[in-house]
């Protein structure tokens, strides 16, 4: 079993922010704007603090569930971050091409990698609609790794319904779900 906080904080993290609630699994104090590293559903995250830890914040023992702070970021992970967004800058271009090479109906606004590189996010101007689900079959048709298709609009990311990048296909991940 795992520790988690009976506390919870607000954490701002990724590339196209967003805010969520994490259980703490430190008991060490964290000032407000800490670069601290979470675990979300898409995997280890960079993240800035919003609100404090409070030293000896209690800690029970459960099964934890939804996004949770792991610990304050080390130096090596900063630069790991660095490094991570350097080469997404590299990369951009390259997925402007494919995805116009692929004559797809999206345009393509950031790229963002996961502290632990296990995933990258591809985020599109669109609805989640055909192009972005062509677009997922496509990248897991080529074998470029495990990537997932984010639309987002004004408001920011939009949110996942049942549609591609939910449940499990036979693309090993690389559509967003986490098969």
């Amino acid at each position: 079993m795992s520790k988690v906080a009976t506390d919870e904080v607000l954490v701002r993290y990724g590339t196209i922010s967003q805010v969520e609630r994490c259980a703490i699994l430190s008991t060490e104090a964290i000032p407000r704007g800490a670069s601290v590293v979470i675990r979300t559903e898409r995997g280890e995250e960079l993240g800035e603090l919003l609100q404090p830890v409070h030293a000896g914040s209690e800690i029970v023992e459960s099964n934890p569930q939804g996004t949770v702070l792991l610990r304050i970021a080390t130096d090596e992970e900063m630069e790991r971050s660095r490094q991570l967004q350097a080469q997404c800058e590299a990369e951009f271009p390259l997925w402007q091409q494919r995805i116009k090479d692929w004559e797809l109906e999206l345009e393509l606004i950031d790229l963002e990698r996961t502290l632990d590189d296990s995933l990258l996010i591809l985020y599109v101007l669109n609805d989640r609609g055909p192009d972005c689900t062509k677009l997922a079959l496509r990248v897991a048709a080529e074998g470029l790794g495990n990537v997932k298709v984010q639309p987002i609009d004004a408001n920011g990311p939009v949110a996942v319904t049942a549609a591609v990048g939910t449940g499990s296909c036979s693309s090993g991940g690389s559509c967003g779900c986490r098969s």
